[in-house]
């Protein structure tokens, strides 16, 4: 319950993030009219579950009767369905939202269960306690995304396929074959469980515990090759079961187009550009759909998935990336984790270390019960493949993508809880005669001093849980130097913007300019800002001829501001400077026909108004990308949720950046 209240109230004034509107809005459509075109890519259960409560709510959905459906636009779609007049879009998206919520609940009392089974009360309620306040738990529990329903489905389906293999029964392996199906559904890159199944699979084969066969232990499987066989046989039902179950929620149809559809309907992204990349997953998303294997949006959804993450744009410490880079998530993982956090893990290792030495020991085996390394498979399994996939993903766009081995690794941590009773007092490995009963209550203080100051980190940041960054990158302040995008900066904090502008006097009649850069999909006019909109990401702006800027305040998103989605990414460099200053030239001639109507028309005629159109918005975007590398040397005037950088603009400094000498 805690849990759920904090994860909620960290979001319960946000504007949505980026990803969200779309995700409820494909949701919805898969409910009402069996029709799978929207955003496929995030997985049809996921968008299922955030917009159930909107489903039942009965909120109207957008006309089908226009283009953008036809060409599978959610942009635009989710645009209609939570921002036209009259909706409640704050409404709608938190009720999208506690579903998620509860989820991040589910996966926490997993945490639990999972720790105690292994490691006792004592470890089960540390990583339990860990778990809850995490700051990176509270603002995805909080996300009407796919994020934390994909990490939740992860870590049961590893608890739940080393259960089967264990012990079969209708429960455990109907329970193992659905969470399984769940994880398939949720995100398209389940694929990646696959070596990590095997594997286990593997493990227990090599190993030497029994399966046990009926609720009742009626059977016992010794022999290796009599496990094999039990061992594939659950492995065939998994299959069956997976592929049954994503037919079943794509309504057994391969079409992604509801009956009816007109044959020229298409994704937003159209499958040849999907397939253009060349690779082995490329082929058998290829495969896949000239032979009908799977559902069409379920095929083209891991074909996006994969296309998309061979080349995107990052953000690390001031340098952006192409490709992606191998500091990426190691770095997240040690700027987003709480110090007291880091050093829970890393006693945890050394535990584990200490735990396996003393097992292999003979004087001390015979004497001391520890935890097997055997017991530990489906977490060391999990976390080693799905780590060594991310290390190598070109997709640094956030640190939520190491959402599904947190949990993982804050079950391990259990492993340093101080013993209370049962099998953790004597496989603690600070038990015996080396370790006397005040150096071990020395150790439980050490612990319990690192878990209040984990809280106490926790609860310093609330409500801005997604903004965290611990003390080695100088705090959430300073989080935006180090990394943007989803691990800071995702358009949640329109709201408090406008709190603040309000505060400050910077809206109503006659109030000073104020300029806004922003990152997100929603959409700061219905928040009520009065601000003139700067290229942003997405750009909304329609074309136009450049507007003035003025002295005034100025309002960039962490992820504008480092230039990362400007159409000239990264700090600003020579070449930017000279399309910057030819893209004055340009503007200087266009405007000196201003008072000469057959002039401007000659000179449109003559160049195209297209060469002017593309003319306006790349000077709009040089001329804001050289702004915000200028900002960029000098610290904000003020924050808003450590996500929208406040900057008080003169005149002085504003002739310095369009004008002065090249800022980088």
């Amino acid at each position: 319950m805690l849990y759920l209240a904090m994860a909620l109230h960290g979001v319960a004034h946000d504007s949505g993030t980026y990803d969200e509107y779309v995700h409820v809005t494909a949701g919805y459509s898969y409910w009402s009219f069996n029709d799978y075109r929207l955003n496929p890519e995030n997985g049809n259960l996921a968008q299922r579950i955030v917009a159930l409560p909107l489903v039942l709510r009965g909120d109207a959905f957008p006309s089908r009767d226009q283009p953008a459906w036809h060409v599978s636009d959610m942009w635009s779609l989710s645009d209609q369905f939570f921002f036209a007049p009259g909706r409640d879009a704050d409404g709608m998206l938190f009720s999208a939202r506690v579903p998620v919520a509860i989820v991040g609940a589910l996966l926490g009392a997993l945490v639990f269960f999972w720790a105690r089974a292994l490691f006792g009360a004592a470890g089960a309620y540390l990583s339990f306690a860990l778990y809850v306040f995490s700051p990176t738990m509270l603002a995805h529990g909080g996300l009407a995304t796919s994020d934390m329903i994909g990490a939740a489905f992860f870590a049961a389906a590893l608890w739940a396929l080393w259960s089967a293999l264990h012990r079969v029964t209708p429960l455990t392996l109907g329970l193992s074959t659905i969470v399984m199906s769940g994880l398939f559904l949720a995100k398209p890159s389940a694929p990646l469980f696959v070596p990590i199944g095997l594997a286990m699979i593997a493990v227990q084969l090599i190993g030497r515990r029994p399966i046990v066969v009926g609720a009742r232990g009626e059977k016992i499987v010794d022999s290796r090759g009599a496990r094999a066989r039990t061992a594939g046989l659950v492995l065939l039902a998994h299959v069956i079961v997976v592929f049954t179950l994503i037919w079943a929620a794509y309504g057994f149809r391969y079409s992604a187009y509801a009956p009816g559809s007109p044959a020229t309907d298409t994704f937003l992204e159209p499958w040849s550009g999907i397939l253009d990349s060349p690779g082995v997953a490329t082929s058998l998303a290829l495969w896949g759909r000239d032979h009908h294997v799977l559902p069409e949006a379920y095929l083209y959804g891991f074909a996006t998935v994969v296309a998309y993450a061979k080349e995107r744009i990052g953000f690390l410490n001031g340098v952006v990336t192409f490709g992606g880079s191998r500091a990426f998530f190691p770095y997240a993982a040690l700027v987003k984790t709480t110090i007291p956090g880091l050093i829970l893990v890393l006693g945890a290792f050394a535990t584990g270390f200490i735990t396996w030495w003393r097992r292999r020991r003979p004087s001390t085996a015979a004497s001391t019960r520890t935890i097997p390394l055997y017991d530990l498979t489906p977490l060391l399994l999990g976390i080693a493949v799905y780590g060594a996939s991310a290390l190598f993903s070109s997709l640094n766009i956030g640190h939520r993508h190491l959402l599904p081995i947190i949990p993982l690794v804050l079950i391990a941590v259990g492993i340093i809880g101080p013993p209370i009773s049962g099998i953790s007092r004597e496989a603690w490995p600070w038990h015996g005669a080396n370790f006397p009963r005040g150096r071990r209550a020395l150790a439980a203080v050490v612990i319990d001093v690192l878990l209040l100051w984990h809280v106490g980190e926790s609860l310093a940041v609330a409500p801005h849980y997604l903004a965290y960054f611990n003390e080695l990158a100088g705090g959430p302040s300073k989080g935006y130097r180090h990394l943007v995008d989803s691990s800071l900066d995702w358009g949640q904090d329109l709201p408090s913007l406008k709190d603040w502008l309000d505060r400050q006097g910077l809206q109503g009649a006659n109030h000073p300019p104020v300029f806004l850069s922003y990152f997100g999909t929603a959409l700061p006019s219905y928040y009520g800002i009065d601000a003139t909109a700067l290229p942003g990401f997405p750009d909304r702006a329609t074309p136009r001829h450049p507007p003035p800027l003025t002295a005034g305040i100025y309002c960039f998103s962490a992820t504008m501001l480092q230039s990362v989605y400007f159409l000239t990414p990264g700090p600003w460099n020579a070449r930017y400077e000279h399309d910057y200053q030819s893209m004055i030239y340009n503007l200087s001639v266009f405007d000196s026909t201003a008072g000469n109507p057959g002039a401007r028309q000659a000179l449109i005629k003559q160049t195209g108004q297209d060469f002017w159109v593309k003319n306006f918005q790349a000077y709009e975007h040089l001329r804001t990308a050289r702004l915000a590398a200028y900002l960029r040397r000098r610290e904000p005037d003020d924050e808003v949720g450590h996500s929208i950088l406040i900057y008080r603009v003169n005149d002085a400094d504003l002739a310095r950046a369009l004008g002065g000498p090249p800022p980088q």
